[in-house]
């Protein structure tokens, strides 16, 4: 059952999965407007019926891309800030570092890191890569979740008749369908027509499926009403 973010029910969940939920309902209401509109008839729909499929897609993977950029912002920055000092962080200390020397800074500059500055450049690093994640494939969630996690996170991406590697595999599929209905200008409606609608059922399945994946591997999955 799907909750919007205004649900008292969401108490249970993280606002980053109400969110989510509250996205993929939209979708799902999309797919009820192009069974409306074609009545499960077979045979080619028209314009405005086809591209609610299109719009399907993409917006399952909008909904992805928002819930992997949220958990990402909210774990790491919780880590940031309950962390006494940049071992506590090493490896992510240890990469925005790198990529700061290689700038070849001024003295002046070490300024930045004195006290809890580091904390701060910790943080633009944290925003400046989730600002560049527009497309949220296996490949990318590895290297943020490795980076802001501690851990390759798609590797706990499994569940029945569903292995990780499988998993990935599936994602970046999906990736390139949402890039071929979204960025080929007069060939769109072409696109949209040669996704079928069970194409836009499995890319709502598997986002529900990764996003699952996902909190229980960080252990903030939904607990029961109740708990």
């Amino acid at each position: 059952m799907s909750r919007t973010p205004d649900d008292p029910r969401c108490s249970l969940v993280t606002i980053t999965h109400a969110n989510f939920e509250f996205a993929i309902a939209d979708v799902r209401e999309i797919l009820r407007q192009y069974d409306s509109r074609t009545d499960h008839r077979s045979g080619r729909a028209s314009r405005q019926s086809e591209v609610l499929k299109r719009a399907a897609v993409i917006l399952s993977v909008t909904a992805w891309e928002s819930f992997i950029e949220d958990s990402l912002r909210d774990r790491a920055s919780a880590a940031i800030n309950t962390a006494a000092r940049p071992m506590d962080l090493q490896s992510l200390f240890n990469s925005v570092a790198h990529d700061w020397l290689e700038r070849t800074p001024k003295p002046p500059g070490l300024a930045d890191w004195t006290g809890d500055g580091w904390k701060t450049l910790l943080r633009n690093k944290l925003e400046s890569d989730i600002l560049t994640l527009n497309t949220p494939n296996s490949q990318h969630v590895r290297v943020l979740s490795k980076r802001y996690l501690g851990e390759d996170i798609t590797t706990r991406w499994r569940w029945e008749g569903t292995t990780p590697a499988q998993a990935a595999r599936r994602l970046d599929s999906l990736m390139r369908l949402r890039g071929d209905v979204a960025h080929h200008g007069r060939e769109a409606f072409k696109r949209a027509a040669a996704i079928t609608r069970k194409q836009a059922v499995q890319a709502i399945s598997l986002v529900e499926r990764l996003v699952e994946s996902t909190e229980r591997a960080l252990g903030t999955a939904p607990r029961p009403f109740g708990d």
